[in-house]
């Protein structure tokens, strides 16, 4: 699939909302996987275009979604059905599944000559103010989110962006919007940002591992997080993974009988 054009983007999201120019009124509301108050619901089921990513764990069924935003191949399957067209966002042509309705490619350094766009590319090509939007900044590229952003601030026919649940708290050795916690407030002219409730980002597969440490079951778990991380986002001498450290503490705080959870010991 080649790159699609901002008319078939704009012809995309107007044919899923139902939409036309003339009823059209420029605004759109973009979800992303942070939290989202029960105000910020309402503000969103208000537009009449809701632009969601990858597994949006946050939607609630019934929920307004025109277009779905999916990083290939990483994406995770969300737990409510999305009935939306696919935007797929990806770094290697050949990963755009056939059924995407719409697709916008991104560099990461990690797929070298695979990749379908040059390595100079940048996101907000209109900013004259960024000095970090070169997308081969980190391992990664720019967030699936940064990247339909940056897309649709280029659309004349779009005035504003209202952005829910995004707040950038993932780690900042992967996007470069991550790295650079203000890149989108900075370039994105369009944009009015809305807080989300805490710093909380993700799917909680972090947590759910910490959990299952402290109750005795996450040894296998814990450690497979922490050699994920290190092979997609290797760290720099300073960073330390929690989990993994937390887990070869208890480990030798096990052998040396000095372990205990509650008022049971862990043997």
């Amino acid at each position: 699939m080649l790159r699609s054009s901002p008319v078939e983007l704009l012809t995309a999201m107007l044919s899923a909302s139902g939409l036309n120019r003339n009823s059209f009124d420029g605004s759109v509301a973009v979800v992303g996987n942070g939290p989202i108050s029960e105000g910020d619901r309402r503000t969103i089921e208000a537009h009449g275009v809701v632009v969601r990513f990858n597994d949006a764990n946050y939607l609630r069924a019934g929920e307004k979604t025109t277009l779905r935003v999916v990083r290939e191949p990483t994406a995770l399957s969300p737990k409510v059905s999305i009935d939306a067209p696919i935007w797929s966002i990806s770094p290697v042509e050949s990963f755009v599944p056939n059924t995407a309705k719409l697709a916008t490619p991104v560099y990461e350094s990690q797929y070298g000559g695979d990749n379908w766009i040059s390595s100079n590319s940048v996101i907000f090509p209109s900013c004259s103010t960024c000095e970090s939007c070169a997308q081969s900044g980190t391992f990664a590229g720019p967030s699936t989110g940064a990247a339909a952003i940056s897309e649709l601030n280029e659309l004349d026919e779009i005035a504003k962006i209202n952005v829910f649940g995004m707040n950038w708290a993932g780690a900042a050795r992967i996007h470069i919007d991550f790295e650079n916690k203000t890149l989108v407030h900075n370039c994105c002219q369009k944009c009015v940002f809305h807080h989300t409730q805490s710093s909380y980002y993700g799917t909680g597969l972090s947590v759910l591992g910490l959990l299952l440490v402290v109750f005795g079951g996450a040894a296998l778990l814990s450690c497979m997080t922490g050699l994920v991380l290190e092979t997609t986002a290797p760290r720099k001498k300073t960073e330390t993974l929690p989990l993994l450290s937390m887990k070869l503490s208890m480990e030798k705080e096990r052998k040396e009988g000095r372990l205990n959870v509650g008022d049971d010991e862990v043997n």
